[in-house]
């Protein structure tokens, strides 16, 4: 109404601009199961394009949903936050996936791809490889903290108004980078300083068992990981979005333990004040 153009009841339709019908559930599944773009194509009788173009549809789909899922959402947990290491294409190009879930829902509120420059031990000869690469792009120094601090920025007005109603806690592993990232973000900074919000660091060589604050992260990181293609460019960012809107939306039960319904996974993200504890 307000750009004063009519739209049919086709033009917001999974199955616009499209000459066949697929089973966008049977597409989601097999996502989310790390079945393989060809495999599912083979299966489905359809082109490997065909398959790329629906799960575009998907995933802009899946935007929208967890859009507007996030309307109103209010922080009632703490929350962890920790990245995981994988390449993108080759290992000259190692990225960091920096993800923030809820300590007790396992909701993932956000995640951050960061390319990084190629690190560790190396012969004479990929060394010279990456000092050609470098001539052409090289990451900056602070990517991994400038990174870190727009996904905490993007979630700060959440933690902020969350943590006038309780003292909420921050769970990360003692990287260096978090604690800069988050002086990066005014709001967090003063919440920090005025004691509404707690950084607390977990050594990483901690055993990631159901008793360490950052075993939501490992708990939806292995879910993550083989689900979407990371170590491939393309399609990952398509892929990571319609598993995201599963992961949070869609299943009903986590593995590894800990088993709770999806009324009592809700009740945990919405509610103002009420923390479930599981």
């Amino acid at each position: 109404k307000s750009c004063g153009k009519t739209c049919s009841t086709q033009t917001f339709s999974l199955h616009y601009w499209t000459h066949t019908t697929e089973d966008y559930q049977a597409l989601l599944k097999g996502i989310c199961s790390c079945s393989g773009l060809r495999q599912h194509a083979r299966f489905t009788d359809v082109s490997f394009r065909v398959v790329q173009n629906r799960i575009r549809h998907l995933a802009r789909n899946c935007l929208a949903v967890i859009d507007g899922a996030a309307d109103g959402l209010a922080l009632g947990e703490d929350l962890a936050m920790d990245g995981f290491e994988s390449f993108t294409r080759s290992q000259y190009f190692p990225n960091n996936i920096s993800i923030l879930v809820g300590c007790h829902s396992d909701y993932l509120y956000g995640a951050v791809h960061t390319l990084l420059r190629r690190k560790g031990r190396m012969t004479a000869s990929q060394r010279e490889h990456r000092c050609r690469i470098d001539v052409y792009w090289r990451p900056p120094a602070d990517a991994l903290r400038s990174d870190c601090a727009l996904l905490l920025a993007d979630h700060a007005p959440l933690i902020d108004s969350a943590s006038r109603l309780r003292p909420l806690t921050l769970w990360s592993d003692r990287h260096p980078q978090y604690p800069l990232a988050l002086q990066m973000v005014p709001a967090l900074t003063a919440a920090l300083a005025q004691g509404r919000l707690l950084h607390r660091r977990v050594s990483s060589r901690a055993s990631r068992t159901t008793v360490n604050p950052l075993f939501p992260v490992n708990s939806g990181g292995l879910v993550l990981f083989p689900a979407v293609p990371f170590s491939s460019k393309q399609m990952h960012y398509s892929q990571f979005s319609i598993f995201l809107c599963d992961q949070n939306l869609v299943k009903t039960t986590v593995p590894f333990s800990r088993p709770f319904t999806k009324l009592l996974r809700r009740s945990a993200r919405f509610q103002d004040k009420q923390v479930v504890d599981f």
